[in-house]
């Protein structure tokens, strides 16, 4: 090989006499085209894609199909998280519109064991957070809760084992059962705003 192939640029090949090193049958080697190892930004719904021989580096929008999955709510105004890619890490950032409509509802299990998140900041819009919503996410360490929020359901933080302290402030929020259950690392919660009993088991 007389000239190495680059990811843009093509090299080329010959044979050389031993004697004089002149060069006959030259043959170009095409260049390689780049390798990209692509990491997701769910913040800024993009694919971060990085050259592995060259390190260029380049980014194409992710979409939220890619990331979520949403259906309408029963009265068909707003939207519910129903669902994650389980590929879905670092710090996450849900929309607060899906073709136009509010999004108004994590659903059920919609995270549940999604272990490689570590924070969820969630849009003012939503108003219920559904039963084992973020069950299990045990590097889950960073919650944004928005102030309109109404319910959370039955175990819907439990073994969330990295949290260690939640603060959500709301007009009227009802809290469900076991909601906090085994989240051994949890040293504060407060909510203010809440009707009725509130009954936190960790």
């Amino acid at each position: 090989i007389d000239v190495q192939p680059t990811c843009t640029r093509n090299g080329s090949k010959s044979y050389h006499c031993t004697n004089c090193n002149a060069k006959k049958s030259i043959t170009a080697i095409q260049a390689t085209g780049h390798l990209y190892e692509w990491t997701n930004d769910f913040v800024e719904y993009l694919k971060i894609g990085v050259c592995a021989y060259c390190g260029d580096e380049k980014s194409e929008a992710l979409t939220i199909e890619e990331i979520f999955t949403f259906k309408l709510n029963s009265t068909s105004t707003g939207y519910i998280v129903s669902d994650c890619d389980s590929s879905t890490a670092g710090d996450i950032v849900i929309p607060a519109k899906y073709n136009d409509l509010p999004v108004v509802e994590i659903g059920s299990n919609a995270f549940k064991e999604c272990n490689n998140i570590i924070s969820v900041s969630i849009p003012e819009g939503v108003i219920k957070i559904g039963n084992y919503a973020f069950a299990g996410c045990k590097v889950l360490s960073d919650m944004k809760f928005p102030k309109k929020l109404g319910y959370i359901g039955n175990r819907a933080f439990s073994n969330c084992i990295n949290l260690k302290e939640i603060s959500v402030s709301c007009d009227s929020l009802s809290i469900g059962d076991s909601v906090f259950e085994n989240c051994d690392n949890m040293g504060k919660v407060f909510i203010s705003g809440t009707t009725g009993t509130l009954n936190i088991t960790m």
